[in-house]
């Protein structure tokens, strides 16, 4: 189900992707041709998004929801709601969208990235995700045209997209990567107890891929914090999470900490400024090792 996400969006989640976009929902939802615009339902603040079509609320607001607008459109008779929330920024969107599913949903191509059911079409654009139903017995394939022409309202950012620039693509597992930005994010992949050692409630963004090699398959890890301090405290409250497993310390040559799993694999962690680097899963000095030194030199 997740696999188009990355396919569809193939976006990014990278530098720029952060940049905040001004286009408001009112405007969006002005701006929609081929409907009648019957009424706004309702307007929410941060905090209050009630009725989110499509979505996990805690999950939305996570990623930076700060607004939602619910309008009713109509035509030949038939009635659609459509749904805009906002988010501060586009990679809030984009990171959003990607945790997001329909049951018994599939892709479709709206905006950056789209899926519908039976009963609803969703999509992300920019920095806002539209969800759309129809009212009473409304067939689904009109709200999917209403939802083209809400796309199409939708101002194009003018950056470039990227998934995951920022690591290396070498070795990389297609359609692994996760990207979140607190502990909604990361416990879709990740156990609560490893969150709470990483202090994952204090991170600015996290993004996670896997990368195989000949005999396993590590899965690699970026945090970034938003103070310094918290990721050196997220590097002291790991290894304290980790204490029963031997360690080997960095030393001239190795500026990271190697701890030395029960299956013979080893766990590679470090923090560089504001950021906690975490590798798990690499054959003891293999190819996983290397990928981390080379992420660790800057990609040199």
């Amino acid at each position: 189900m997740k696999r188009y996400i990355f396919i569809g969006i193939a976006c990014a989640l990278a530098a720029g992707c952060g940049t905040f976009y001004s286009q408001s929902p009112g405007t969006v939802f002005s701006g929609v041709s081929g409907f009648t615009l019957v009424d706004t339902v309702a307007r929410q603040g941060s905090g209050d998004i009630r009725e989110v079509m499509a979505g996990d609320l805690g999950l939305f607001v996570e990623f930076g929801a700060d607004s939602s607008v619910t309008t009713l459109f109509s035509r030949d008779n038939r009635e659609y709601l459509a749904q805009i929330v906002a988010f501060s920024t586009v990679k809030g969107a984009l990171g959003a969208f990607a945790l997001t599913e329909l049951t018994n949903g599939y892709p479709v191509d709206i905006g950056d990235g789209g899926h519908r059911n039976d009963t609803t079409v969703q999509f992300v654009k920019s920095a806002f995700i539209v969800t759309v139903t129809p009212r009473g017995n409304g067939p689904v394939a009109d709200a999917g045209e209403l939802a083209l022409h809400i796309a199409g309202a939708i101002r194009k950012t003018t950056f470039e997209r990227r998934l995951f620039e920022s690591l290396p693509t070498d070795n990389r597992v297609a359609d692994s990567g996760l990207f979140f930005m607190g502990p909604k994010g990361f416990a879709k992949r990740y156990p609560s107890a490893l969150g709470k050692a990483l202090l994952i409630g204090g991170i600015k963004e996290g993004l996670s891929l896997k990368y195989r090699f000949n005999s396993s398959t590590a899965d690699f890890m970026k945090l970034t914090y938003r103070e310094t301090d918290t990721a050196h405290s997220a590097l002291t409250d790991y290894l304290k999470y980790r204490k029963n497993r031997p360690v080997i310390m960095p030393r001239e040559n190795l500026t990271f900490y190697t701890i030395i799993e029960t299956d013979r694999t080893e766990t590679y962690v470090a923090d560089y400024a504001d950021v906690v680097y975490l590798m798990t899963g690499g054959d003891a000095g293999g190819d996983a090792q290397q990928l981390f030194e080379y992420v660790l030199r800057g990609g040199k």
